[in-house]
């Protein structure tokens, strides 16, 4: 893991004093994600075959992905889709290829990277958690405006790409 505590610091309000000690902050980040994360979760990740450290990782993989809460659920469902797949196991997604060690670089490894890559919200953890169902995406792109662009074949991906170009502005 590049840093030990990424995905464990859930993003909320917090009060914290001046002259807190560091430990007592820390602490309080970490108290509130195991309080986040509830039994109906840790059970889901189980039926998904998945340890709530892999739901953790996918979802902070999805919040840099997506915006909103419904293309979270599209964007789990394609992560899903190449992580059941034989064929298919990398998840080839840009947001880990600016993190700073090549382990997390979707494109070369295969499967979910070592840890998460930020510290997701309630939503990406739900939408890690329930992918939408008979989505038989394995490909997807957003043009300059946030749509989001799925597809289920390499060919349908590259007819989306040229879409969002002409869309973008881009030749």
């Amino acid at each position: 893991r590049y840093y030990k505590l990424e995905g464990y610091l859930f993003p909320d309000t917090y009060d914290f004093y001046q002259g807190e000690p560091v430990q007592n902050v820390v602490d309080k980040f970490l108290s509130n994600t195991e309080n986040r994360i509830t039994d109906a979760m840790r059970e889901r990740a189980a039926e998904l075959n998945m340890t709530m450290d892999e739901v953790i990782t996918l979802a902070s993989i999805i919040q840099k992905e997506a915006s909103n809460q419904n293309d979270m659920f599209n964007v789990s469902a394609v992560f899903h889709n190449r992580l059941n797949s034989k064929d298919m196991r990398q998840l080839q997604t840009d947001t880990t290829n600016d993190y700073p060690s090549s382990k997390y670089d979707t494109y070369t490894i295969e499967g979910l990277p070592p840890g998460p890559i930020c510290s997701p919200g309630l939503d990406a953890i739900e939408a890690a958690l329930y992918p939408t169902e008979d989505f038989d995406a394995y490909y997807f792109a957003s043009d300059n405006n946030g749509k989001f662009y799925y597809a289920e074949t390499y060919a349908e991906h590259q007819k989306n790409w040229e879409e969002i170009q002409r869309i973008n502005g881009e030749s």
